[in-house]
């Protein structure tokens, strides 16, 4: 189930339609539970679950659709109205917008019906929200096509949602060895290449990328990237590069991995996993290079 902070209905979407395909391999029924995230819940009977990288999916052999779980980082029930009235728009063929009236579900969520396209095929959704004031809280979606769709759809939301129970989460071994081993450190990672024909001309760039991580929990942030090439006729040469301030922290992730945080002062989120092979740090899997004494943070 995913932790990263978007638009926790967007994140849905984009989940079901990336992979649906990968369904056929659900396997799991009954109690699921993550530890690491303080939430478990159950799997309707005649659906099968599949844990994805971006989310819960479930399939029936014996209902058309899917049902889809992931959290989410709203607060309140207004941020959950707020981002429901938004509505949905993901680019070419796939878009959906609220259709019904908000149905409260007490003081810990709400739901609603949704109409529209998914990859340019008629869909209609019931999604609801749900509020935990232990941690991240969860968006439940059952979609399918407009013909299909009735008020089982709405029932079995409602039956997930209902499942569901939130305790406090367990914190990662993880979490606590990064927090410690990332204070006052500089992630950098760096690349170039460069080439050269049998004409003369060359052409080469480098980037560079770098994280300053200060003990008081704020951070800064460098990037440039640039390429030139020349031949006989001339050369062009560009550049281009970004920068930033913020806070930075380290979360659990769904399975107790560690998850490096970086929350910008102008609203920008960015999230990593970060891991470590033979002492080389890794973020998503791209190398960086771990130093200190850099002389950046007071």
């Amino acid at each position: 189930m995913t932790t990263y902070n978007v638009s926790t209905m967007s994140k849905v979407l984009v989940t079901l339609i990336v992979l649906c395909p990968l369904l056929g391999n659900a396997q799991q029924t009954g109690e699921v539970e993550y530890p690491y995230l303080g939430i478990k819940f159950t799997i309707p009977d005649e659906w099968k679950g599949q844990e994805l990288e971006e989310g819960y999916l479930m399939g029936s052999d014996s209902h058309a659709g899917f049902i889809l779980m992931s959290t989410q980082e709203a607060r309140s029930i207004d941020e959950l109205k707020q981002e429901a009235m938004a509505g949905l728009e993901l680019g070419e063929g796939t878009m959906l917008q609220l259709s019904g009236e908000f149905e409260n579900l007490g003081k810990v969520g709400i739901g609603a019906e949704f109409e529209g396209f998914m990859e340019w095929q008629p869909a209609r959704a019931y999604v609801i929200g749900l509020i935990n004031p232990l941690g991240k809280g969860v968006t439940i979606l059952s979609i399918t096509t407009p013909r299909v769709y009735d008020s089982y759809y709405r029932d079995i939301t409602l039956r997930v949602a209902k499942s569901i129970r939130f305790s406090k989460p367990k914190e990662s071994p993880l979490k606590k060895e990064w927090d410690e081993a990332l204070k006052g450190a500089k992630l950098t990672y760096m690349s170039s290449f460069g080439d050269s024909d049998y004409s003369g001309g060359y052409s080469g760039g480098s980037t560079t990328r770098e994280y300053t991580l200060c003990s008081d929990r704020t951070f800064s942030f460098y990037y440039n990237s640039n390429f030139s090439m020349s031949s006989e006729g001339g050369g062009a040469f560009s550049d281009s590069g970004d920068n930033g301030q913020g806070r930075w922290k380290v979360e659990t992730g769904a399975v107790g991995e560690a998850i490096l945080v970086f929350d910008y002062f102008d609203g920008r989120v960015e999230r990593f996993e970060i891991t470590s092979k033979e002492d080389r740090t890794y973020l998503e899997g791209t190398r960086y290079f771990r130093t200190y004494d850099h002389g950046v943070c007071r």
